[in-house]
């Protein structure tokens, strides 16, 4: 067994109103491939002399890294960046136009359909498709580990329920999923840097496409597998449309209690 794990985090804040986008990001690989991230991490953090790295800290100059030289800053971040590079991970990422869904707000639910709630849906969904892309064994499923937002658990574990026990993608995922405080796991520190990176992709890419796409984001893509989605006006009225013919077909689908 290759005991596949996917690590998920997110970028940016669903209700931030000067927030152009959202997205979760992560990757998955084999159990084995993962402990070499791990080791390596770790390694690289004492190295730096810091107990956690945060994408965007280290580059702006916030949290652990105020006061450091930007060039300093600047090489960590690059060292980290590497290290993803360095394993064959696939990367999964979902974003969210949010000046389009705020346009299209009414049309979803402010609960089970917030922009946290489709992003991680999507990265779902996503993981599933590229782990049968991927040809693994039919009994292989993904763990998903999604560090853990509070407010919007409940209705995340209602979309994924659904999914593995109302569609065929869920052949590809465990019956639950993991949600942890981002202390609980080092490898969350690599799923904020590939969803940082993808992050910034997109909201260059739509909103300032001038300026050219950062070195960092094609050196971290590399040779690995990729499934990015973006999702802008055309494509939210799309879903939902087909949110409208599920909850018609399915109704309203909530995780069962523990």
């Amino acid at each position: 067994m290759l005991d596949l794990k996917g690590f998920f985090d997110e970028t940016g804040h669903p209700r931030d109103p000067k927030a152009k986008v959202f997205g979760m990001s992560g990757c998955f690989a084999s159990d084995r491939l993962w402990n070499a991230v791990e080791r390596q991490w770790i390694n690289r953090l004492d190295r730096v002399g810091i107990e956690a790295f945060h994408a965007s800290d280290c580059e702006t100059g916030g949290g652990i890294f105020i006061g450091w030289p930007k060039p300093k800053r600047l090489a960590v971040y690059k060292s980290f960046a590497q290290l993803v590079t360095r394993h064959k991970l696939t990367h999964i990422s979902c974003v969210i136009d949010l000046l389009a869904y705020r346009r299209l707000a009414g049309g979803f639910d402010a609960t089970a359909e917030s922009p946290y709630t489709l992003a991680f849906t999507a990265c779902m969904i996503a993981t599933a498709r590229e782990a049968d892309k991927a040809l693994f064994p039919k009994d292989e499923k993904v763990t998903c580990i999604i560090e853990l937002q509070k407010e919007y658990r409940g209705p995340a574990e209602g979309a994924y329920y659904a999914l593995v026990n109302l569609t065929p993608l869920g052949q590809r995922l465990m019956p639950l999923p993991v949600f942890a405080p981002k202390e609980a796991f080092v490898l969350f520190q690599a799923a904020d840097l590939v969803s940082y990176e993808f992050g910034k992709f997109h909201l260059n890419r739509v909103h300032d496409p001038t300026r050219p796409i950062r070195k960092s984001f094609v050196k971290m893509m590399g040779q690995t597998r990729a499934a990015s989605h973006y999702y802008d006006e055309v494509h939210l009225r799309k879903m939902i449309e087909s949110l409208k013919k599920w909850n018609a077909q399915q109704g309203p689908v909530t995780a069962p209690s523990a």
